[in-house]
């Protein structure tokens, strides 16, 4: 089970202050489920896994996390003050860490898209204003996983998938030095 969480600023159920709040969701053989988003009284990483390991918690899921997802800014990464690190310390085991690809490739896009496209300082890129438009149109129910796709599947066997487990697994148990 990986556990994934977000932070968020949007206003409060009462009143019209702004808030943060952390989105905690776990995925699963194919699937997710949300657990909650508990409010921070501020976006540190000590209060970020506090959040995250009493919605797990209150969850009943402590000894079935395996994983962790999150953004890769400082409060989740930070070796000893990141809510990785400390969430990792709550539990009392390694986790497999899953820094977010969307947040890690954004910044290879924007390369990419400044290397081959009329360069802007406009926080919209005319491509994505397109596919924001087209979202409406687009058949969001026949989204696949790749593991679905047949000719994908056929190149990934169940022995392969339980050997990647199995080393991720074995990888977990060895100190490695976090510096």
């Amino acid at each position: 089970m990986v556990v994934h969480w977000d932070g968020k600023v949007l206003p409060d159920l009462i009143g019209k202050i702004i808030v943060e709040r952390i989105a905690v969701l776990v995925s699963y053989s194919g699937e997710s489920k949300f657990l909650g988003a508990p409010k921070l009284i501020s976006a540190t990483g000590e209060n970020i896994a506090t959040a995250v390991f009493d919605t797990l918690s209150k969850w009943n899921i402590l000894d079935r996390v395996e994983g962790i997802s999150f953004d890769t800014t400082s409060t989740n990464t930070g070796p000893m003050n990141g809510a990785c690190a400390q969430l990792q310390r709550m539990l009392g085991r390694n986790l497999l860490t899953l820094p977010c690809r969307h947040h890690i490739l954004e910044i290879y896009l924007r390369s990419v898209f400044d290397l081959h496209f009329k360069v802007t300082q406009a926080p919209e890129v005319s491509i994505f204003e397109r596919f924001a438009k087209a979202w409406p149109n687009i058949d969001t129910s026949a989204f696949k996983s790749g593991l679905d796709c047949e000719d994908i599947k056929s190149h990934i066997s169940d022995g392969i998938c339980n050997d990647i487990k199995q080393f991720c697994h074995s990888q977990l148990q060895k100190n490695f030095c976090s510096c």
